[in-house]
């Protein structure tokens, strides 16, 4: 009798649901809230970026690109989404469907604030000759048609600039953004984002296509259009402030590409007979 009063306890011991032994592998399987959020905005930032890109390429009408561009300028404002390009190595892609740029004034100054914007963080973007033909297009367009089409897409990029100021602001970043909307040309954007990127790049090759591409010949060339106007023109005191802080940027670039860089040295030291010589005594 007594074994038979045991029975019944042992029963319901050996009863238990076998998924209990399990129970806290499966909790451990379960991910965290905000890894849930992270995996659904990595997701959110793909389809984004794939849609932009995919409006970018073919027939679309200058108008759609410069408005998918815009959007991706919008969507850079976000460090997150900066990052993400980054880790997944798209900005190659972003390159190549801004291939075009230089073809639109419009779309030139889009497409110089996305680069202007990926330029700016701590982790250099990856540039290599297909991307710096691309800068240096860019670089070119120093002025902008004058027109309401043109002033339209002006503003627009000017409330992305103010954005990503107030954005980075409230993160406690402090940006340092001297270009008024009036000054913001292609031209302009691509000068400042080629400080960034060339101070941060530790690749001699970009240095020799700075060379091959004609960029360092045109920085020469617009020191010296900068040195005779603050020498011969009577200029206004913001003007000959811009006009310092666009020199000050000049040679900044020209300092990250010449050092431990034998060759660029000796082609700045002669080229146009010495020209950035006289110019830095004048």
């Amino acid at each position: 009798m007594a074994s038979g009063v045991a029975l019944p306890a042992s029963s319901t011991q050996q009863r238990r649901p076998a998924y209990r032994s399990n129970e806290g592998a499966r909790i451990h399987k379960v991910k965290e809230a905000h890894q849930c959020l992270e995996s659904g905005e990595h997701d959110d930032f793909k389809q984004d970026i794939e849609y932009i890109l995919s409006t970018m390429r073919g027939d679309a009408s200058a108008n759609i690109k410069c408005l998918s561009t815009l959007s991706l300028a919008r969507k850079c404002v976000s460090p997150e989404f900066r990052q993400f390009i980054r880790s997944e190595g798209m900005m190659s892609s972003v390159f190549k469907g801004l291939a075009e740029a230089a073809n639109n004034q419009n779309l030139a100054l889009c497409a110089s604030t996305v680069i202007y914007l990926m330029s700016r963080d701590f982790i250099s973007i990856p540039v290599d000759a297909h991307s710096l033909r691309l800068l240096s297009q860019l670089l070119r367009i120093e002025k902008l048609d004058q027109n309401e089409e043109q002033k339209k897409y002006a503003s627009l990029v000017w409330e992305v600039f103010t954005n990503y100021i107030e954005r980075m602001e409230s993160l406690g970043k402090k940006i340092v953004f001297l270009l008024t909307e009036q000054q913001l040309t292609p031209s302009s954007l691509i000068l400042e984002a080629l400080v960034f990127i060339l101070a941060r790049s530790t690749d001699e090759n970009v240095k020799t296509e700075m060379l091959n591409l004609g960029i360092l010949q045109y920085i020469v060339g617009k020191v010296e259009k900068i040195v005779l106007r603050l020498l011969h023109d009577k200029l206004s005191e913001p003007d000959t402030i811009q006009q310092l802080v666009v020199l000050e940027r000049c040679f900044r670039i020209l300092e990250s590409c010449t050092l431990f860089h034998k060759k660029n040295q000796a082609f700045l030291i002669s080229h146009r007979g010495s020209l950035l010589i006289q110019m830095c005594g004048k």
